[in-house]
């Protein structure tokens, strides 16, 4: 069977273009073909792509939780209080400070570093030793 049988060319561009993980691949397609089969709709096409994805999948608090971030961890790291941070992720900032808390986050700065955060809250870029471990290990 080939793919375009299953699902459309568009679909499959559709989700290419707003996700990123291959977790994120793996459960919205199996929604997309679960939707589809419960409407009898084959092959699967952008409207059940777009009616299965997230509208929020792209916003702050999930690309920053997919970094590994959350409000603890990001308060010790940006030095703020939780209900700036809590501010920052929904948008309420002014823009200036929006962009001073950004440009502090490796994950958003223009070097595009990754930040791994360690069960103990402890940050190593990728690749360095981590406290106790070997080059590259996470904790995870």
């Amino acid at each position: 069977m080939k793919v375009d049988a299953l699902i459309t060319t568009e679909a499959l561009a559709l989700l290419s273009e707003r996700l990123t993980t291959p977790l994120q691949f793996e459960q919205y397609l199996t929604r997309a073909f679960e939707e589809a089969y419960k409407i009898g709709q084959k092959p699967v096409g952008t409207d059940i792509v777009e009616s299965v994805l997230a509208p929020d999948i792209d916003a702050l608090d999930a690309r920053l939780v997919r970094n590994g971030y959350n409000v603890k961890h990001l308060c010790e790291l940006l030095n703020s209080k939780p209900r700036e941070i809590n501010a920052f992720i929904r948008g309420q900032l002014p823009p200036e400070r929006t962009q001073q808390l950004s440009s502090q986050l490796p994950a958003f700065s223009a070097n595009n570093a990754r930040l791994h955060v360690h069960e103990k809250g402890r940050q190593t870029r990728a690749g360095a030793r981590a406290p106790g471990g070997a080059k590259g290990q996470t904790g995870y």
